[in-house]
Parts: structure tokens; sequence; C-alpha cells
């Protein structure tokens, strides 16, 4: 078609002229399609103003749309002799639309075939101006193919088969001209085969896309095409094709939940299969349980009963309506009966011996007051001390089974000594009053008389319970002296006997223990006393005096080890050295955080030597500083948040944060405010021990600004029985609403 119009334009090259960016036309035999030009007479006559005498010229337009020919002024030939006749039609056989001659210009001219045809003729007398006409076509838009997707895809396709119901021209098919939607986001045409044999024909009205993506999950897809057609003038329309097709058979996960998980008597679980991956919301589901519950999804109620612990395990196979894999889950139902297998109360004294408790079911734990193994269910009454006592076993997030157990009070008090042949003396120290003593040397009232050395056992009654302790009569021996001490040693046991007595003096922290730790006693010289029970005389108690040296490193910090080397200070007394990985000058006290650990991070142990012989360490916490979070974001009314590890993980503390939208409180307490730094990216800086990090915060504006639709997004009209299809997200990561959405997040959209 394009060879034939372009040989016809050839031959008629020299009585084609164009002005004015139309074409004028001569009167001649001549055909033209053209939608719009200009047509004179010949001006064949003796001068070039007039036509010719004995001309019989047919001129004929087919343009494929209604024809408007309007004829200029002067219009003038020989009246009544010469005319111009237009007809409605591709020749003079069609219907007459007007008979021209003389010198009245004609009307308009309208001719509805889609083609006009003009014929003149002139006498061999007399000729004239003739006349200048132009002409235009109305525009017809042409009818679009209709776009099927057949066959339709597979899960893990590359490919789309795309048929019209009529042939288009190969080479105005590009990749540009798709756009594919769906769960899988970004799908693109890389290249574009035809099913018909375009080399020969030029047109197919099928047409195969390689994708550079697959459909690799569940869901609707839809695909829209640019088309470009020419209307009867050659100007182009576009209209955009869509079709739409499910793709069902890809691979998916189901999650089996039950809710809660574990249950106890009385208690029940609701079942829930839930479809995970491939876009599960685009498919309606089939469900088959192991034990009969409805063929759903659920949630489905559970109440299982017994005696005993129990597993059970509940089975869904789920399969897509359309067909496809069948997918199994499973999920484990723990139905837990802890029981106590004692008397609901339980009566013992406190100075009882520890004894088990016993349970029907295991795997459960013990609680309460007095439990020393939450396993074994090993109970003590002492621990529990005197009182009714709730102890629990079972499973505590879960049920557990309870009893009472009442601890009757008794104490006898702790150990008490006394010197051989001191006065005697009351014991003390016994709860509740009211009871009685018995054993060697002592009253029932209690009043021990120490006449002998030894080691006494007596005997404390009440309520029906009894409890023991020991007297110890003997001379105080220490059994290892020290007299000076570096204040940097760890608390220690003062070695003496008889036990029972009671240490006073700067430094005891346990006088009946005999701790004493020189952190807390006097630098210099401490007088300790020991005193036995029923002591009356010097011989009863028992003194000693010790020195502590002076000997401080001061306290923990942190160092970066980028920062420069440091002096270490606050070493006490003055005048002592320090020793350590990352120590360069002992005497002067240089730390270089670097050479501590080659760069990285680490704890280092930090010596404060003196020439009084003691020693005592710090930690240096080398430490980088950095923030874990590299970038938050915001909209613009959120509310502050505090710059700390909680919310934005920086570490060490107490640094110095720099940028915009800052607030600061205290010394070191900082805020960020959205509101303050306004929309856009906020680079914030951290510093601390001369180090730095830094996180992006990215403020939103409240409202997203419209994005300009594409060709993608007209208002569009479809049937209620059209398929679903996808909008794309432009930009992605919002929500789709609106009626008839049906996946808000890949815009999927139901007309039915």
């Amino acid at each position: 078609m394009k060879r034939s119009l372009y040989l016809v334009f050839i031959l008629l090259l020299l009585q084609v002229t164009s002005s004015s960016g139309q074409t004028t036309y001569h009167m001649s035999n001549v055909s033209t399609s053209d939608c719009e030009g200009k047509l004179t007479d010949s001006e064949g006559g003796s001068t070039t103003s007039t036509y010719g005498n004995n001309e019989n010229f047919t001129f004929v337009i087919c343009s494929g749309g209604k024809i408007t020919m309007k004829f200029n002024s002067p219009f003038c030939v020989d009246s009544g002799f010469d005319f111009l006749r237009l007809f409605n039609g591709p020749d003079t056989n069609s219907p007459l639309l007007g008979r021209y001659t003389g010198n009245i210009v004609p009307p308009t001219v309208v001719a509805t075939s889609g083609c006009l045809t003009a014929h003149f003729k002139s006498d061999g007398n007399v000729t004239y101006c003739g006349w200048d006409a132009d002409w235009t076509t109305e525009k017809i838009a042409p009818i679009p193919p209709v776009m099927s997707i057949n066959p339709k895809p597979l899960c893990n396709s590359g490919s789309v088969k795309i048929n019209l119901s009529k042939k288009i021209r190969c080479d105005s098919v590009d990749p540009g001209d798709f756009i594919i939607t769906g769960p899988v986001s970004n799908i693109n045409v890389i290249s574009i085969t035809s099913g018909g044999n375009c080399t020969s024909t030029d047109s197919s009205n099928v047409f195969i896309l390689q994708l550079d993506k697959s459909f690799s999950k569940n869901c609707y897809y839809s695909v829209f095409m640019d088309v470009g057609l020419p209307d009867n003038c050659d100007s182009i329309w576009h209209f955009i094709l869509v079709d739409s097709f499910l793709v069902y058979n890809c691979t998916f996960s189901v999650d089996l939940d039950a809710d809660p998980d574990t249950i106890c008597p009385g208690m029940c679980s609701d079942l829930t299969a839930t479809v995970l991956g491939n876009s599960p919301n685009c498919l309606s589901y089939t469900y088959i349980w192991n034990n009969g519950l409805p063929g759903n999804a659920g949630p489905h109620t559970v109440c299982p009963t017994g005696s005993s612990n129990q597993n059970i395990t509940y089975t869904v196979s789920v399969r897509s309506t359309m067909g496809g894999p069948i997918v199994n889950a499973s999920r484990i139902l723990y139905y837990l009966n802890p029981e106590i297998d004692e008397p609901d109360t339980i009566t013992v004294c406190q100075s009882d011996t520890l004894f088990f408790l016993k349970a029907l079911n295991s795997g459960g734990r013990f609680s309460g007051p007095g439990i020393r193994n939450t396993v074994t269910g090993l109970f003590d009454p002492n621990t529990a001390g005197p009182g009714s006592h709730l102890i629990k076993y079972g499973y505590p997030k879960y049920c557990q089974d309870s009893i009472l157990i009442i601890v009757k009070a008794i104490d006898a008090g702790l150990p008490e000594a006394a010197c051989p042949g001191a006065a005697p003396f009351m014991l003390k120290g016994f709860t509740p009053p009211g009871g009685t003593w018995s054993g060697d040397s002592v009253t029932p009232a209690g009043l021990f008389n120490p006449a002998l050395s030894g080691t006494y056992t007596v005997t404390y009654s009440v309520n029906g319970c009894t409890e023991s302790k020991k007297v110890t009569v003997d001379s105080i021996v220490l059994n290892t002296p020290f007299d000076t001490i570096c204040r940097s040693r760890a608390a220690f046991q003062i070695s003496i006997t008889p036990p029972g007595g009671r240490w006073t003096g700067p430094g005891i922290t346990d006088s009946v223990l005999g701790i004493f730790n020189p952190a807390v006693a006097n630098i210099g010289v401490n007088n300790l006393t020991y005193k036995l029970s029923g002591s009356g005389n010097s011989g009863c108690s028992f003194s000693i005096s010790t020195y502590v040296l002076e000997i401080e490193a001061s306290y923990n910090f942190i160092v970066c080890p980028q920062q420069p080397p440091i002096t270490l200070t606050g070493g006490l007394p003055v005048n002592g050295w320090w020793t350590g990985r990352g120590v360069t000058d002992s005497l002067a006290g240089t730390y270089n955080p670097y050479l501590a650990f080659n760069g990285n991070q680490g704890n280092d142990s930090v010596f404060y030597h003196h020439a009084n012989g003691c020693k005592d360490w710090r930690f240096l916490y080398v430490r980088n500083t950095y923030i874990i979070y590299d970038t938050m974001q915001f909209c613009e009314g959120d509310p502050r948040i505090l710059l700390n590890w909680t919310y934005v993980r920086n570490t060490p503390g107490g640094g110095v944060w720099s940028g915009n939208g800052l607030t600061k409180f205290g010394s070191s307490t900082y805020y960020f405010n959205p509101i303050l730094a306004g929309v856009g990216t906020h680079k914030l800086r951290y510093t601390a021990n001369t180090c730095f990090d830094s996180i992006v915060m990215i403020v939103y504006p409240k409202k997203i600004k419209k994005v300009p639709y594409n060709f993608l997004f007209p208002d569009t009209t479809v049937c209620n029985t059209h398929p679903n299809w996808n909008f794309p997200a432009m930009p992605p990561g919002g929500k789709w609403t609106g009626k008839g959405i049906v996946d808000s997040k890949i815009g999927t959209f139901s007309p039915s």
C-alpha cells in the first residue's frame, strides 16, 4: 500500500503544489486521498489566470470521512456554457450535489459518502478566472482491537502471548508500550516476537512478550498495552488495551496457629490456618483437617480434656480452589494438667529438715517461699520462715496447682561462746518466747553455766517443735594474725576460736562471721574487738590492731581507641606508677587507647602501684563511638524522640549531639524534634570521647504530593464482569483505598 501511494505521488508531482502547509491541486483528471487541500481551476488558458477551452476534467477526493468544500471569492465561469458539477461519491454516477456556472460563489458543499467528485467542462469560446476552493475531511477515530491473553501464563512463566482481534503494524509495537502489574513488581518487557510473519505481511495480531522477571507469585496480573492506530487522515490515536489473568499454581506456605498453643483443664484453643506468601488474598482455598474440623481456615475452637499432660497434633491440607499444589501444615497443642500429690494443707516446724514435694505430672515447676529447687520441689521450712505459705506447681504462664504449707515458728538463735569459768548467762536470740531449754549445763529457763571448757548442745522446745544450737566454752585464740594490709585487698574472714562471739570495730561488715573489709576501714590504725557471751572479766574479750595502707587507682571510665593519648590521674598516694596494655609512660601515667587493642575495642585493666608495696586497679573501657541505627524516618508532625540507647542505639552515653531539630535539657539530654527540623533529610552528629558517628533523620510531609498520572491512569469505565487488575504504585510503599480495592498493598481492583 505504501509503495502504490508513493508511485501515484510521483506521477502527479507536476500537478501538485504545496502552500501554507496544504497541497494545492489544479483541475485535472486526478484522484487523491488527502484529507485537506485546495482545488483551483486548471489555469491552462491563454493566460495563467484563466482556465482553458474545451476542458473536460474529473477530480476525485476519497479521504474516507465527511468532506466539506468551501469556495472562495471570486467564482467566474462562462455562464450557461461552462459548468462545474460536484458529486457525493467516487465518480460522476454518484448523487449530484450541485451544478455551478456564472459568477455566483457556490455554497459550502458537504459530501457524506467519504468521496467527493468534481467535474468541469468548458466550450471552445470564452474562458474566465475560474475558482478557488478549500476542502477538509472529518477525522474518523479508528476502532481499537480487543486484546486477550491466551494461553494464560502459569507460575514462573517468563513470557506472555498477546492476541489482538485484528492485525496491527509490527513496527508500531515496542517493549516500552507495555506495563505489567501484579504481586511481582517492576516486570519489564525486554523483547517482542510476533506470532505472525511480520517480514512479509508487515502486520500481525499475535505478539509474544519476553519478560525480565517471571510470574512467581499467585494473584491477578494485568497487562496494559499502548496501541497507536492511524485514522483516515493518518493521525495517530492512542488506545490503552488491558487484559488480566490469574496465576494460581505457585507454591505457598501455610501457618497453622493455635491461640493459645498451651492450655489447661477447662480452657479452649482457637486453630486458624493462614496462607502465607504469593499474595494469598487473591485466591480461595479448600481446607481438609485431620480430625474432622469444618473445611475452612477457622478459627476452630477445640477444648481437649484429660487427667495427664498431652501433646495433640492438628494437621490441615490446603489447596487453591483453582487447583495447584497441596500444602500441609501441623501444629502441636499442649494440654497441661499439673497436680501436687500432697494434702491440701501441710503443717511443719521451722526447724524440720528439708523435704521433697511430689507432683503427678512432670515438666512443671514449683514456686513459693521455701522452695530451694523448682524442679525437684525441695522445700526448706527455715527458708520459708514462720507463717502460711502458698506453694504452687505447674506452668506459670498457663496453669498451676497449689497447696498450703503452715510453718510453725522456732529459732534457737545463733551459736554462742564463753570463756571457761565465766559467770552463768541467759541464752539469747531464740523465738518465739515461752518455750523451755534442755541439755547439759542449761536450765529450762535458758540459764547457761560455762564452768568447764567444751562444746555443748542445747535444745529449745516450743509449740511441739524443737531446735538445737552449739555453745562453745573455750579461751580466745587468733588463728591467723595480721597487722598491715593494703586497702585494695578484698574483704576476708578473721580466723578466731572459739566461734560464737561478736566482732566490733572499723571495717567489720559481719559481726558474727568476722568479715573485715579494708576498703571501708580507716586509713591507718583500726582497733577491732572480739567479745564472747557471758563475759564478765578481761579474759572473755580479745582486741587487735591492724594498719590499712592507702592505695587508690580511682574510677573506671570510657575512652575512644582513636583519641589522642591521655594522662591517668587520681592515683593515691601520689608519686606512684602505672602499668597496663596502653600505658606508654608508667611514671607520667601516659595512656594510648589505640595501642591497648591495636585500634580495636576491649576492656583494659590498668594498675596503680606505690612504694608502700600496694597496688590497685581500674577498668578503661576502650570503645568506639557509634550509632547502630543509620537512618530513621518521621512525618513532620511526629512527636520528638529522646536521643539515647533506647531509641537510636548510640554508645557510649554522655556525648554531644549536633544538627537540625535538636533541643537540649541539662548537660547531656538531647531530643530530636521533626517539627523543628522541617521536611527534608537531616544528618545528626554524635561526639563522645573525641570520636563521632552520625545518623540520618528523614522527615516526610504530612500529605503526599499528587504524582502526575501517565497513560495508565485515565478515568476508565469497565463492565462489572471485567477481571480484577492491579494499579501500579507510584511511588511504591503506600496503600490504595477506595471502593473496589480488594488488596490495599498491591492495588488490586475488583469491578465486581
